[in-house]
């Protein structure tokens, strides 16, 4: 791995700035209890931050002279908390996805040469109450802060080095120069291991702002909406991708106290800001800034006021605005091009790439005044007023979901899967102005689109699986006998189905299959096409739900679309959902052909967590889930794990009124699955149980204890007038401690703040429920270094499985597929053949 090298920087003469982490110890010193950070889940205040910071840091000691530290980040604070104690000890951070396929991963530590890798689960959700008393170290400044690894044109993914000086600048310069770290309080869109939202999140939490980490594929629109007013949420950090489905699915009170949104990472189309000024009256200000993995700066910001916005906007794209320095960059000409060139930007860059010399003696290089620069790639206009303006890229690389993404590398991995003869993937724009990755592929006979996508899904990335794909029998070729990309491009975009039209086809299905093609920019959709397989993700999910909404007139939980896979089973879902009642119970792959498994939900979770459990399953294989009644209805909920269990045993025999029976719990929903089995033990029936990560030991702290006054809690009266003023005081305390748990229960449907309210009771139900041992077959599947493994060990016939990932990330891809191999394994033992049902 390379260091960096003094002589490269242009402004030796500059002091050190200071660094990220002397900056929050500064924040929590003046605002301990000021709000820094908050997930899903969790809110913690600078205090408590820089307490758990430091004692995730202890065990890891000196870093200082050590290899980098991989950490595997999701969408949680413990993930910002694991990076902070990287550079707390002095070391190298190489933040990655959590959900990167294993292989990727190792591929990285080895090219790095890592340290440790640091996954997520590794800090507790509780907060510290004390300090760990340990000191930060420091780094030297030439040496590796950052390694932010993205899509690389070579075919491997491209590692970009920062210095620690590299990322104290960037943020000094913001802090002082900049408002890209205002203190407005912020929702965070963009991923900590890309490189915008690393940035972003660790520059506001060096600024002492309010940032909430949010994964808008796992949120619904009501409970995003939310969770924007519950955190009083101003300004929100996205990429234009993003950016154009929360506007398209914005409801009209959506983001009240929203003003600012602010968009890296891809060209901004004219059109979303014009979405965003009518769907978004509130919004006042749309700020599109440029910056790259490469760059230790922002080159510039083009502020947009919305109020003066131009509906005949002349350009497709926005302006990227006028650099901030303007001696910090220059337009390279290319050839045929008039007045526009390549942009290259000069002084503040990264250090290189890791590992490859040849690229980095590409793109990177120091001008003969001594500066160093950067090669973008990105093609610019220079327009007489000094603002630059977009003209796409030199090379192939696109951005995704603003994502950078190199179709090589894509193509690189699917030659490697079996079946697969020949490939190529590039790039393809589709009408809304985003690009897309379409695979065309040469295949052995007997290979089909479900088995390759299933393999796409274990190799790569979510953001390099291609959209599109496209069957040959071979690829064209040119004279020279290479592929042909110019003739693909110049294809119709034709996906290869899964099946042909199979029913009729009546108005409303015409307008689903046109609305679908709308979403995922496709010239034609068909009635069976599988949807997920065309590109389709949870986004797009959101934005279809909406429209099935209007067409309906009804209210559609986003959960009733999970386990539906084509525009027929969307348009049997509108022509019955206004005469339906939302259920607690969603069924998934419906239309299998065998028994099905019966799961449970975690606590105050929906049945959107087993989607990919069920899709590796396979279509024949249903699945019914249970999620906790009332979630989604204004019913009361059920209190104990009895109850809960009688009310899905009825639901499990009305679908399968005999065994044999195979089912399935996650986390909380576990115990519910294995008291479900008792019962149908008890009946006779045979029962196979498969828990996932169910914890059974755990008391956190829903509520704060009772404080009661001083004459009660040190008894300074005579004991009858002690016990009188403490039964006042306990009555009192009770009513408001019932008062609050009912007003949990009116929470809007949908919400994060209703889903909240459903894990303590979950969680309640749990601390009072006993569990009975059982002989019953099955398995306990964990992630590693989970506590949960030897808390079933009353349970001798459950086989102990350890998978990958976290408690969270083991049933999502890559994991879920180690998931799906044992619970198969069930699938056929308990006879689950074909039924009628």
């Amino acid at each position: 791995m390379h260091s960096t090298s003094s002589e490269s920087s242009p402004d030796q003469g500059v002091s050190e700035p200071r660094g990220l982490i002397h900056r929050l110890r500064t924040q929590a010193e003046l605002q301990p209890d000021a709000e820094a950070l908050g997930d899903s889940n969790d809110i913690v205040t600078y205090g408590a931050l820089v307490n758990r910071v430091a004692r995730v840091a202890a065990p890891h000691g000196d870093l200082r002279e050590a290899p980098p530290v991989v950490v595997l980040c999701d969408w949680t604070v413990d993930s910002v908390v694991n990076v902070l104690a990287v550079l707390w000890a002095g070391g190298a951070v190489v933040p990655l996805s959590a959900e990167d396929p294993p292989a990727r991963v190792a591929e990285i530590v080895e090219r790095v040469g890592a340290h440790a890798v640091v996954g997520p689960g590794v800090v507790g959700p509780g907060v510290l109450a004390e300090t760990a008393g340990v000191e930060p170290l420091r780094r030297a400044s030439d040496r590796a802060g950052a390694v932010f690894f993205t899509s690389g044109s070579s075919g491997r993914p491209k590692g970009v080095v920062r210095s620690v000086l590299d990322i104290d600048r960037h943020i000094e310069g913001e802090l002082v120069n900049g408002d890209l770290f205002a203190p407005q309080r912020t929702a965070m869109f963009m991923p900590l291991h890309f490189a915008g939202g690393f940035t972003a999140t660790m520059g506001g939490l060096a600024a002492g702002r309010f940032t909430s980490i949010v994964d808008a594929r796992r949120v619904s629109r009501a409970a995003l909406d939310d969770l924007l007013r519950q955190r009083r949420i101003e300004r929100l950090h996205l990429a234009p991708s993003l950016l154009h489905t929360l506007a398209t699915t914005a409801t009209p009170d959506a983001s009240s106290l929203v003003r600012e949104i602010w968009v890296a990472g891809e060209v901004l189309d004219a059109a979303d800001v014009e979405l965003v000024r009518q769907r978004l009256p509130r919004v006042t200000a749309l700020c599109s800034y440029y910056a790259a993995s490469e760059l230790t700066a922002v080159l510039a910001v083009h502020r947009i006021d919305l109020a003066r916005w131009s509906e005949e906007h002349a350009e497709p794209g926005v302006a990227i605005g006028k650099p901030r320095n303007p001696s910090g960059f220059r337009i390279d000409p290319v050839p045929d091009a008039e007045g526009w060139g390549e942009l290259v930007v000069r002084g503040e860059v990264a250090q290189c790439y890791v590992d490859d010399d040849a690229l980095t003696a590409e793109r990177f290089g120091i001008d003969e005044d001594g500066v160093r620069f950067w090669r973008t790639g990105d093609l610019m206009h220079l327009d007489d007023a000094g603002v630059l303006w977009p003209r796409g890229r030199r090379d192939d690389v696109v951005k995704i979901n603003g994502r950078l993404v190199a179709p090589l590398e894509a193509e690189r991995i699917l030659r490697k899967i079996t079946g697969v003869r020949d490939v190529a993937v590039i790039t393809r724009k589709r009408p809304s102005g985003t690009f897309q990755l379409v695979a065309h592929v040469a295949v052995d006979e007997g290979t089909t689109s479900d088995a390759l996508r299933a393999a796409m899904r274990k190799a790569l990335p979510g953001h390099l699986i291609p959209g599109v794909l496209m069957r040959h029998d071979s690829l064209p070729i040119t004279d020279r006998g290479k592929v042909d990309r110019a003739a693909l491009r110049a294809m119709d975009v034709v996906p290869w189905r899964s099946s042909l039209p199979s029913g009729p086809i009546d108005d409303r299905l015409s307008s689903i299959c046109a609305e679908v093609a709308l979403v995922l920019d496709l010239d034609e959709v068909m009635p069976d096409d599988h949807l997920w397989d065309l590109g389709l993700d949870s986004l797009g999910a959101l934005e279809i739900v909406t429209s099935l909404s209007e067409m309906t007139g009804v209210d559609i939980d986003p959960s009733s679309v999970v386990g539906l896979s084509t525009c027929r089973e969307l348009a049997a879902l509108a022509s019955s959902v206004s005469a339906q009642r939302p259920s607690h119970v969603v069924a998934i792959n419906d239309f299998g052909d065998r028994r099905p498994v019966f799961a449970v939900a975690g606590a105050g979770g929906t049945a959107l967590a087993f989607r990919f459990l069920a899709s590796e399953l396979g279509a024949s294989q249903p699945m019914v889930v249970f999620e906790q009644y009332g979630l989604h209805r204004r019913v009361r909920a059920d209190r104990t794990i009895e109850a809960v269990a009688r009310r899905n045993l009825a639901a499990l025999r009305d679908r399968q009124p005999t065994g044999p029976y195979l089912l399935i719990g996650h986390s909380w929903g576990g115990l519910v699955a294995q008291h479900m089995a008792s019962i149908l033990l008890a009946e006779g029936h045979h029962v196979s149980l498969v828990l996932l990560d169910a914890q059974r030991r755990t008391v956190p702290a829903l509520d704060p204890p009772p404080t009661p006054p001083p004459a009660v809690a040190r008894r300074t009266d005579i004991w009858p007038v002690w016990l009188l003023k403490w039964a006042v005081w306990r009555s009192v305390y009770t009513k408001r401690l019932m008062a609050r748990r009912w007003k949990r229960l009116l929470r809007p449907i949908g919400t994060e703040a209703r889903y909240g309210a459903f894990f303590r009771f979950a969680v309640r139900a749990a601390m009072a429920h006993r569990i009975t041992p059982l002989a019953v077959r099955g398995a306990l599947i964990c992630p590693a270094g989970s506590s949960v493994i030897d808390q079933w060990d009353d349970h001798p016939n459950l086989r102990r499985v350890v998978v990958g990932g976290d408690h969270l990330s083991m049933m999502r891809y890559p994991n879920v597929s180690e998931v799906a191999a044992v619970v198969r394994e069930f699938t056929d033992m308990t006879g689950h053949a074909t039924t009628d049902r």
